[in-house]
């Protein structure tokens, strides 16, 4: 009689035990690096497993907070218990923080890691051709993606040589790390060629060249020739 009673509180307890742990809030395995650096160009794992926890479970990934869209290069590998995220040939752009979150009816669980990836610049905004008028305020802006941040150089073709665009001697300045602007009125003598280069250590830097061009410069020539023949002929007709 004793050794059943005994049996029987061990089954309840086991089934205790049981009901309890079915009842889990979900955990997941720690121990990931909270700052990764990678190249452009290579391919990377990130798992996100489940400790302990009920099933079903549901889990999730994000990127900046906002939820990862698969595609040939991100690949997400899922079961009852884990995720993988496979993110192949990275470029500069897959560069920000990356999360996965496991719920179930119970509770969640999260966490995340800063994914750097290092690679040479790409364009974000590439300068092109302008025209502008005479006594017109230009900005020109020439930016570029990459880790790390590239350097701007903003040069003008004078004679055969690229000189300095920012030496003071054209109305350009800096108004930003990756733009210019003009702070005294463009003239025609600013017209020509200028360049623009990127370049933060990982070869290749980028380099684009465009062309300033001034537009209505003989309209306002003749402007000037048909008031001066204006005056001309007000100033003779009072000695008529």
């Amino acid at each position: 009689m004793i050794e059943k009673l005994s049996v029987l509180c061990l089954l309840v307890m086991t089934n205790l035990i049981n009901l309890i742990e079915s009842n889990e809030s979900p955990k997941l395995f720690r121990g990931h690096q909270a700052k990764v650096h990678l190249k452009t160009g290579e391919t990377t794992l990130l798992s996100c497993k489940m400790q302990e926890g009920s099933l079903p479970a549901h889990f999730e990934w994000f990127k900046d907070d906002m939820p990862i869209q698969t595609s040939k290069r991100i690949i997400v590998d899922s079961s009852q218990r884990g995720t993988d995220l496979v993110l192949k040939s990275l470029e500069s752009s897959d560069s920000g923080k990356y999360g996965c979150k496991v719920s179930n009816e119970f509770g969640s669980d999260s966490f995340s890691t800063d994914l750097i990836i290092e690679g040479s610049p790409r364009w974000s905004v590439k300068p092109t051709d302008i025209r502008v008028g005479p006594n017109d305020m230009v900005n020109i802006k020439c930016v570029g993606i990459s880790y790390p941040m590239p350097k701007t150089t903003w040069k003008r073709q004078k004679d055969s040589e690229w000189v300095n665009l920012l030496d003071g001697s054209t109305p350009f300045i800096a108004n930003s790390e990756h733009e210019i602007v003009a702070q005294k009125l463009i003239k025609e003598r600013d017209e020509g060629k200028y360049a623009c280069e990127l370049s933060n250590g990982i070869s290749p830097d980028l380099w684009t060249e465009f062309e300033m061009r001034i537009s209505g410069k003989s309209s306002s020539m003749l402007h000037v020739v048909v008031i001066a023949l204006r005056y001309a002929a007000l100033s003779s007709s009072k000695f008529l």
